[in-house]
């Protein structure tokens, strides 16, 4: 098993780019999935149910959730297979002058009880 969550590339041109997010979790197959995404770190992160979310909530946050499956944030929100996989894709439009920053990626999963969170990934634009 990979670990749970992986970005392939681990940059984004500031010109704009995609990037995808690889959803590896064989034990909570078949089972509903949210993509989360933070501009804040990782530390100290929050609890979601049982679930300790390795993200800092914010803006980036709140928007991407109201935008889930929708451009640039597509299948942010699904189920993964009955092999325990998924993947979502994000698509930065042109964005200049943000060379150095970062975004941080992770999902929870759960069912009556969000009981999963993944490792976060981090993601740096670049010129």
């Amino acid at each position: 098993m990979l670990a749970p969550l992986a970005a392939y590339p681990s940059t984004i041109p500031e010109a704009g780019g995609s990037l995808g997010l690889y959803l590896d979790n064989p034990g909570h197959r078949n089972r509903p999935y949210v993509v989360l995404v933070s501009a804040s770190g990782t530390q100290p992160g929050f609890r979601l149910g049982t679930a300790r979310v390795p993200l800092n909530p914010d803006v980036v946050s709140t928007f991407a959730l109201t935008q889930a499956n929708t451009a640039p944030f597509a299948s942010f929100v699904g189920t993964l297979d009955g092999n325990g996989l998924a993947e979502a894709r994000f698509t930065a439009p042109r964005l200049p002058g943000v060379a150095g920053q970062k975004l941080w990626f992770a999902y929870v999963q759960g069912g009556r009880v969000w009981d999963f969170a993944s490792n976060a990934v981090e993601v740096t634009f670049v010129r």
